[in-house]
């Protein structure tokens, strides 16, 4: 374009010059003629400023919804809410009462609870003699375990406390006489030491070998009375043990007058010892009592003796069982051992029977398993 631009101008100087040289008028301009080829692109221009923010674009569409994210922590603990209202009143139910072991000759009435074999029932209606099993009178409340395996051997425990003396056992046969042990070998004799120095006067030796029998001396004149010896220790005189099955019977009743040392009475097995001058007896009795269908109580219970007199008696002191205010009870079927220890001093000599005694401020009726009466008379 530049090119035909030096073209273009230099035509028209080229037709100027001509005019004025012909001295003729300016004619007009011709027309303009074709475009001539572009030419080559200028270098790019510098990097123009920022324009400013355009407005916001409107709302696009809502995408699909996306994956669920992962489980988030566990939110903190809320507070407590608030108590409920109480609610009503439940019907009241019915009582079990304990009757213990089942009997055969006890009269069961509903709700009676028994064991038997291990496992425990609970009468459904009442009965007499009929064994406790599933049916219409006993119902299984907990039945027997099984022997469980036997546990690891414990550790050894410390040494508990030295328990109190206990009263003398009755002596025991008699051992036999062991054989007699060999004699054992001379050893030789050793060489003799050099001779010590004399040392100083040592103590008398043990008694020799007696000699032979010298011939009678003549008699000597008689010496002074020597002081009387201390009094030696008091000695085990006699130890006698009675025991047995007593027969079942009434403790004596004594309405008004039992207090353990009046009304009283022997039961169970007695033993008889005979006591000299200046001996005492030591008394430990031990007696299986209980109750039969219906509970027992006001029993007291003492050690007595008897002597050729015929009067049975007891220390007037408190050291009996059910003494005033606290007389023994027990319920009914059940059985208990009951042992009592005592001295009796300052008795004149004489036989006596000795053994458990008692009486019942009632009628109650307790009755006598077994007993066991052990008697020490010693030296005072």
């Amino acid at each position: 374009m530049i090119g035909s631009m030096s073209r273009m101008t230099w035509t028209a100087a080229a037709a100027t010059l001509l005019l004025t040289a012909c001295g003729g008028q300016k004619g007009s301009d011709g027309a303009t003629g074709p475009a001539g080829p572009s030419g080559p692109s200028g270098p790019a221009g510098s990097q123009g400023p920022v324009g400013s923010q355009g407005p916001a674009g409107a709302q696009g569409l809502a995408g699909a919804q996306g994956p669920a994210g992962a489980q988030g922590p566990a939110g903190a603990q809320g507070p407590a809410g608030a108590q409920g209202p109480a609610g009503t009143q439940g019907p009241a139910g019915s009582g079990i009462v304990w009757r213990g072991a089942w009997g055969a000759s006890t009269a069961y009435q509903v709700g009676d609870a028994v064991s038997n074999a291990g496992s425990s029932w609970v009468a459904l209606a009442a009965s007499t003699g009929v064994t406790p099993v599933q049916g219409a009178s006993w119902s299984l409340v907990a039945a027997a375990g099984q022997v469980g395996p036997a546990g690891p051997v414990g550790v050894q425990g410390a040494a508990g406390p030295a328990g109190a003396q206990g009263p003398a056992g009755p002596s025991g046969p008699q051992g036999l006489v062991g054989a007699q042990g060999l004699q054992g070998a001379t050893g030789a004799t050793g060489p003799a030491g050099p001779a010590g120095a004399t040392g100083a006067q040592g103590p008398a030796g043990a008694q020799g070998v007696a000699g032979a029998q010298g011939s009678q001396g003549p008699a000597g004149a008689p010496g002074a009375q020597g002081p009387i010896g201390p009094q030696g220790p008091a000695g085990i005189v006699s130890v006698t043990t009675a025991s047995g099955q007593a027969t079942v019977s009434n403790i004596p009743s004594a309405p008004g007058v039992c207090d353990g040392q009046h009304g009283v009475d022997f039961f169970g097995a007695t033993a008889t010892v005979v006591l000299g001058a200046n001996q005492v007896i030591t008394v430990s009795g031990i007696a299986n009592l209980g109750a039969g269908a219906t509970p027992v109580g006001n029993l007291s219970l003492n050690l007595c003796y008897l002597g050729t007199s015929g009067t049975i008696s007891a220390l007037t002191d408190s050291n009996f069982f059910g003494y005033p205010g606290l007389n023994l009870a027990l319920p009914a079927g059940a059985f208990m051992p009951f042992n009592l220890t005592r001295n009796f001093a300052g008795l004149p000599s004489d036989t006596y029977q000795v053994g458990l005694c008692g009486c019942i401020n009632g009628t109650d009726a307790w009755v006598t398993d077994w007993s066991v009466i052990n008697v020490q008379v010693a030296q005072q």
